[in-house]
């Protein structure tokens, strides 16, 4: 699907892959959350990252559920191409074979109190402390049991998660300029 746009926000044709996971309290929520975490931690940006890489985006507070992979298309590229090389740095990411659930416990504590996190560090975004807590109760995680189930994952748990929640993602291109592409991804 390409969706022509203008005056978009972001400069540059974008590619996104979603994929829509368990929400809380869901069978399969632990395993779905540690491979998007994975997502986002292993395709972010470092020192030294090409600016064309993917960006994997996981919001379990805000819109629980998908996971996202998005990036800009490269100069020239056509929205095939940008999907496919998107599905390729999934499937690179994804398909890594350890199971450690220490990344999400991590990444997300701030949010899932995953772990306790420092008074200080919480005093430094107070909405984001209370947001935190008030969407947790509204959707009945348990920050604490949440990292035991993520720690106990297996090796096979988490290729059973891939293969259930990653294996067929939405998949779209947004053209900020309308026209300029000449090939529209087809299907999902």
């Amino acid at each position: 699907l390409v969706v022509a746009v203008e005056d978009a926000l972001v400069p540059g044709s974008q590619a996104c892959l979603a994929w829509r996971g368990p929400r809380p309290g869901e069978e399969g929520y632990a395993a779905f959350t540690v491979l998007a975490s994975r997502l986002m931690v292993k395709s972010s940006l470092g020192p030294g990252a090409p600016s064309g890489r993917p960006r994997g985006v996981l919001l379990p507070l805000d819109d629980p559920g998908p996971a996202y992979l998005a990036g800009p298309l490269l100069e020239g590229e056509e929205p095939e191409a940008a999907i496919a090389r998107l599905r390729g740095a999934a499937a690179a990411i994804l398909d890594l074979p350890e199971a450690d659930g220490r990344i999400a416990t991590l990444v997300l504590a701030p949010l899932l109190a995953t772990m306790k996190v420092p008074p200080a560090q919480a005093a430094q975004n107070p909405y984001g402390a209370a947001f935190g807590i008030g969407r947790r109760d509204q959707m009945g995680i348990d920050g604490p049991a949440l990292a035991k189930e993520m720690a106990a994952l297996t090796t096979e748990d988490l290729k059973r998660a891939r293969v259930r929640w990653f294996s067929n993602p939405a998949a779209v291109v947004i053209d900020t300029e309308p026209g300029s592409l000449s090939s529209p991804p087809s299907g999902r």
